[in-house]
């Protein structure tokens, strides 16, 4: 099975079997602390990459008059899901395409904004390339990575997951997507700040002990970056 196959299988079957649709609780207080810092503006075009079940996708269709959200996933079923869920007010829209091959003309955003998605990419470099291309010159990227070095225990989620994901360091984050064009401006850990985040299992989060390890204790990478 190729890398492409395995990858459209595994997030196939999390959109399947309502897996997806636990990813919002689980991210939901570090991605609102992203969105918060993303100065969006009224009629900005911003991409989720990697949209999944697109959650994220409505709330940045929300945060500014007049801003447009595409959510890109290579995952049909995913797609398919996020139009399912859809709450049509959002000026949010979703297609299935790889990050790798972004089916859009050059400078085409003004936000790009990637979570828990670059680790899982086949070709990181191309990917990274793809994301430059279609971001505006003084464009912004977003990216918050889950699995980083910062967090051991993720090490094993590729062989859990049966596909296999990168796993670098702040600096081998910044090399890619300085590599790509990009000008990284910060790279740091944001941790879940809730007192008692709910707790909903994941095949990745079974239980509290190891979801608190992989976002309370661990934290997630966030890479802020400019065109």
């Amino acid at each position: 099975m190729t890398h492409h196959s395995a990858l459209v299988s595994l997030f196939d079957r999390l959109a399947a079997d309502g897996t997806a649709d636990h990813y919002e609780a689980l991210h939901d207080d570090v991605a609102r602390q992203v969105l918060d810092a993303m100065e969006v503006r009224p009629g900005h075009q911003l991409l989720d990459a990697g949209c999944g079940a697109g959650w994220v996708t409505r709330r940045l269709g929300k945060k500014a008059p007049g801003a447009q959200a595409v959510g890109i996933d290579a995952s049909a079923a995913m797609i398919s899901r996020a139009d399912e869920v859809s709450d049509w007010t959002s000026r949010a829209r979703f297609e299935c395409m790889t990050i790798e091959d972004i089916d859009f003309p050059d400078g085409r955003f003004d936000h790009v904004f990637a979570l828990d998605t670059l680790e899982y990419v086949e070709d990181l470099a191309a990917a990274a390339s793809s994301l430059a291309r279609v971001t505006k010159e003084g464009g912004r990227l977003e990216v918050v990575v889950h699995r980083h070095a910062g967090a051991p225990q993720a090490a094993a989620w590729s062989e859990a997951d049966g596909v296999p994901m990168h796993h670098l360091d702040a600096e081998g984050w910044t090399a890619v997507l300085e590599g790509a064009g990009f000008t990284v401006a910060s790279a740091e850990v944001v941790k879940d700040s809730r007192e008692a985040p709910p707790f909903e299992a994941t095949p990745l989060a079974p239980d509290e002990a190891t979801r608190d390890a992989a976002l309370r204790d661990a934290g997630l990478l966030w890479i802020r970056a400019t065109r």
